[in-house]
């Protein structure tokens, strides 16, 4: 949500999904959208989106605030649908399979995150998240992914998407994720981001050098910001790619992510690659779970 989604070191795997400590009820997103209007038009994003995250002890959070040039119906119809949401969720280059399941009432959706080289399921995380979406069709509607446990003593998993009409055009979305981390790892995943990734940086601008250059936010809260955008951009691409094939789906994805320094991990060809390699097992699993 998250994308990553995933921080990884050697041995150490942090799905950066992020929690948000809000009731399941749709906040007045169009007050905040009127106050931040001119924010949006000149973000740092080249995009109508605007971004905070904040690190506090153990918990990690970020939260994006912005507008979707689709209507509000069709943002209605898509982020209701667990199956829609494992679709978003799979273009995420840590995100190996992403499958879904209703069953007596209760959907989930699980993620199997991993390396961004492909990876067989069998060497993954599985994180299995309770899907809920409460609507209000006058209002708005929001959505929310959680689990209580993660990987390696992570918990407290949470994804709340929020979304209200914006004239008859547009859409008004609040994506807001977050986790807890278990202390030790976190002072690993600092330690490996001090020593051996200290040029992978996020997009709060924190300071600038002594010839003019900007000084981003590093260490976990910058693999958290990274991810963050990963994730929403997920969100975005599915929504311009409705009614077009994966493949050109993928090639999208990658091409808004590209477009950040920030963000490049894999070329444009190892990306489509392995998404066609994870895809195959991703049906598979999707197959296994359908039988009776």
């Amino acid at each position: 949500m998250a994308n990553s989604w995933i921080y990884r070191t050697r041995g150490i795997s942090v799905f950066l999904l992020l929690l948000c400590q809000f009731p399941l009820a749709v906040c007045d997103l169009k007050s905040e959208y009127e106050a931040k209007t001119l924010q949006l038009e000149v973000s740092q994003f080249n995009l109508p989106i605007l971004m905070e995250s904040s690190v506090q002890g153990s918990l990690l959070k970020t939260v994006i605030f912005g507008r979707l040039e689709h209507s509000y119906e069709l943002v209605l119809e898509q982020l209701s649908n667990p199956a829609a949401w494992c679709r978003m969720m799979f273009l995420h280059l840590n995100t190996k399979a992403c499958v879904h399941q209703t069953r007596q009432g209760r959907s989930t959706v699980t993620i199997y995150m991993g390396n961004k080289e492909y990876q067989p399921l069998s060497e993954t995380k599985p994180l299995s998240l309770t899907f809920v979406a409460k609507v209000d069709t006058a209002e708005g509607q929001l959505v929310k992914l959680q689990s209580e446990q993660g990987p390696y003593r992570t918990s407290d998993y949470l994804i709340v998407v929020e979304v209200a009409p914006l004239e008859s055009c547009c859409t008004i979305i609040k994506f807001q994720l977050s986790f807890k981390t278990n202390p030790l790892i976190q002072s690993l995943a600092n330690l490996y981001l001090d020593v051996f990734a200290r040029n992978k940086v996020g997009f709060t601008r924190i300071d600038t050098t002594h010839d003019g250059n900007p000084v981003y936010v590093s260490g976990m809260q910058g693999v958290l910001e990274r991810n963050a955008l990963r994730n929403y951009l997920a969100v975005t691409t599915f929504l311009d790619t409705l009614g077009e094939n994966r493949e050109r789906r993928f090639e999208m994805w990658f091409d808004a992510t590209a477009k950040y320094d920030q963000l490049k991990e894999l070329s444009k060809s190892d990306y489509l690659k392995y998404k066609r390699m994870e895809y195959r097992q991703q049906v598979a699993a999707q197959m296994e779970l359908a039988r009776p």
